[in-house]
């Protein structure tokens, strides 16, 4: 039995994939229907300028609704349809069904037969809510000088019988992850998929090919098709530290293997989502060579890269004594970010005036935050900063920086000099102390001349802390006050 060369079309749907947090999303678009062109098979592998060639489609809703009036319209200048006008209207197509389509056609003698011919094959079709819908794909022709230059008779019209369809592997991806989940421009992640071959048959020396492939088929030793690799797309991300081509091994009917690419983000790729191309190259149970193509969504963001510091020395810092915290936020990045409010918080610490609205800042440029402190105990305490923005989604979110300061116990207030004391109602009284003998003498002649002759009683008072003051003062229950003010 002749061998058939097998090419299968690059898609081109961008899949539009909401990520939940934490769980791989789906492969392709959800809510609408999704009809792709599954396989194709052109039978013979190579056709010669002028010649007939039989064209084998096969369409697969891989979307979530029912896709209705389908009609597929194939054929080009260089390729076009025998016996029939290259418009098939298929109807209904539920979930994860297919229809094939078989389709005589014929390469323009024209041709010079050294280089391979496309063809488009375009869809329509609608949904339930009658949106209307429309996919392209290219199928490759391998083309190949006539042998001879004859002319080519082709007889009378006969009808074509339709090939029962056989069992075939299929592998499609059913989930996928990035570590980390948030990329950014220059991230090194590793790409995880968990693939399903949901045919009927075993899938054998199954080779993923991250950012597709184009596959020739060449001729071995023994006359068994080698295929050849190449091509892929890596204008957004590239493989790291591995080739783009992992070999996973086989894959059974029904059976689920998982799959690693490590990959890095490409510095000048920008915010947004990507589609990414990821090819299957495998033998089937007729030892021939099969390619499904798959297309997969990854985000890229682009973070804000901010610093936050102080800007001058903080401190020093007293259990339950007020001070500030000298603040500032830096942006490090190369464009201008939006930035909204930036909170400083602490647990056994008491904050004034803590909430900043940050706004615009250019490359280099700074907004600073004088916070009012209050520690509540001594020691080493850490600070939350938090700075909410909007990231490239329109989803918020949230920085969150620490700093640690220390907290030193509070000063021990000064007490009056030792032999310095209180007497009641407050008034100040110094230590008494002994008269001299001159003192004394002096005295006794201030009383032999009827003058006061009293031993001083201080009532010019005296204080470690200034001298010639008294602090006015009533006693508890009433009675004459304190006299206050400067004595004479």
């Amino acid at each position: 039995m002749k061998k058939f060369t097998l090419s299968l079309l690059t898609l081109s749907i961008i899949a539009l994939a909401a990520l939940a947090a934490g769980a791989p999303a789906p492969a392709l678009a959800a809510g609408r229907p999704v009809v792709v062109l599954a396989e194709y098979v052109i039978k013979p592998g190579t056709v010669h300028p002028g010649q007939e060639f039989d064209l084998y489609l096969r369409f697969k809703n891989q979307g979530t609704e029912q896709a209705t009036d389908l009609v597929v319209t194939l054929g080009s200048g260089d390729v076009f349809p025998r016996r029939a006008g290259g418009v098939y209207s298929l109807g209904v197509l539920n979930v994860n069904t297919s229809k094939e389509i078989e389709q005589v056609m014929i390469a323009s003698d024209a041709l010079p037969g050294d280089a391979p011919v496309s063809m488009p094959v375009t869809i329509t079709y609608s949904d339930a809510a009658a949106n209307s819908y429309s996919e392209s794909f290219t199928v490759v022709v391998t083309m190949a000088p006539s042998p001879t230059a004859t002319a080519v008779y082709y007889g009378p019209p006969v009808p074509t019988a339709t090939p029962t369809p056989q069992a075939r592997p299929q592998l499609v991806i059913v989930g996928y992850r990035t570590d980390p989940v948030e990329l950014a421009p220059g991230t090194r992640f590793e790409l995880s998929l968990e693939v399903k071959n949901v045919g009927s048959a075993n899938a054998a020396d199954v080779l993923m090919v991250a950012g597709g492939a184009t596959v020739q088929t060449g001729t071995g030793d023994e006359g068994t098709g080698q295929p050849t690799v190449s091509g892929g797309d890596f204008s957004k991300f590239s493989p790291l530290g591995v080739s783009n081509v992992q070999a996973i091994g086989s894959v059974p009917a029904g059976g689920t293997i998982s799959a690693a690419q490590p990959l890095i983000v490409n510095v000048t790729t920008e915010p947004g989502a990507y589609s990414f191309p990821i090819s299957f190259v495998y033998l089937d149970k007729n030892n021939e060579t099969r390619v499904d193509n798959q297309v997969i969504t990854l985000l890229v963001y682009s973070p804000p890269n901010v610093e936050i510091s102080f800007y001058q020395p903080a401190g020093p810092f007293f259990a339950g004594q007020a001070n500030f915290l000298p603040l500032q936020i830096v942006n490090l990045g190369r464009k201008t970010i939006i930035l909204g409010s930036m909170t400083v918080s602490a647990d056994g610490a008491y904050f004034e005036n803590n909430t900043l609205l940050v706004g615009p800042l250019d490359p280099g440029g700074y907004n600073t935050l004088d916070a009012a402190f209050t520690p509540d105990f001594e020691g080493l305490l850490t600070l939350n900063i938090t700075v909410e923005y909007t990231d490239d989604f329109n989803d918020p979110q949230t920085l969150t920086r620490t700093l640690e300061v220390q907290v030193e116990s509070s000063p021990a207030y000064g007490y009056p000099p030792e032999g310095y004391g209180y007497p009641p109602y407050g008034e100040y009284q110094p230590p008494p102390t002994e008269e001299t003998f001159l003192q004394k003498v002096w005295r006794f002649f201030l009383g032999l001349l009827g003058l006061d002759s009293s031993a001083d009683t201080g009532s010019e008072v005296t204080t470690p802390y200034g001298d010639g003051y008294t602090t006015p003062y009533t006693p508890p229950g009433g009675g004459g006050g304190g006299g206050g003010g400067k004595s004479p």
